[in-house]
């Protein structure tokens, strides 16, 4: 924690392997493993993310923990299997928690992958698992994200609502900025996501992203 607040991530990464190695706790251990290989992967060290990967996968992971391997993994690789590896990340949803996985998986690094060319009905199953289980996701940051790049046209109106409303009661935080920016993006609206990037810029650079 201390290394991330001042911009030091190799340290950060380093501290969250060697818990991993001293931690005799499993559930401990694959979540250290996990930080370190998300910190990896943000600022571009995709070997290093294989490798403490595979250290988690010598774990007795839970089911959750296994579907937070495969997808970083795949984001890793740049190897994302489309619309099964959704699907699965869709059919975990069962309770909040599972939502609250999903939405970090799902606007987090493997972005850059898969919704590329996304599959329609894909999608709509995604967006549909998570609103069935969470009434207060159109109010998370992530959920917008996720709305504006699957369904920019049908549901861009309540994706603009959502960022102006954001945009009104702006929060202290570099990761809702950066999300918020990327889900203006998909709809177009270019001052908007200037807006919000802008303002993730001094708050990630302060993060050494």
């Amino acid at each position: 924690t201390r290394a991330l607040q001042r911009g030091d991530v190799r340290v950060a990464i380093q501290a969250l392997e060697r818990t991993a190695e001293l931690s005799a706790d499993t559930t401990r251990r694959a979540r250290c493993l996990f930080q370190a290989a998300e910190l990896a992967f943000q600022i571009g060290w995709n070997g290093l993310v294989v490798n403490l990967l595979q250290k988690a996968e010598t774990l007795e992971l839970s089911r959750r923990d296994r579907v937070r391997l495969t997808w970083f993994r795949e984001a890793a690789l740049w190897s994302i299997s489309g619309a099964e590896a959704l699907k699965e990340i869709a059919d975990s949803i069962k309770t909040e928690d599972d939502v609250d996985l999903a939405l970090d998986l799902l606007s987090g690094p493997a972005t850059k992958g898969w919704w590329a060319e996304p599959d329609e009905e894909v999608c709509k199953h995604i967006v549909g698992a998570v609103e069935r289980v969470r009434a207060s996701s159109e109010d998370d940051p992530r959920f917008v994200l996720i709305v504006a790049m699957t369904d920019p046209i049908d549901r861009g109106a309540f994706v603009i609502e959502r960022l102006r409303r954001f945009a009104a009661n702006p929060r202290d935080d570099a990761r809702t900025a950066h999300l918020l920016g990327l889900a203006a993006i998909q709809i177009g609206d270019f001052d908007l996501a200037d807006r919000f990037l802008s303002s993730a810029i001094t708050g990630l650079r302060s993060d050494g992203r």
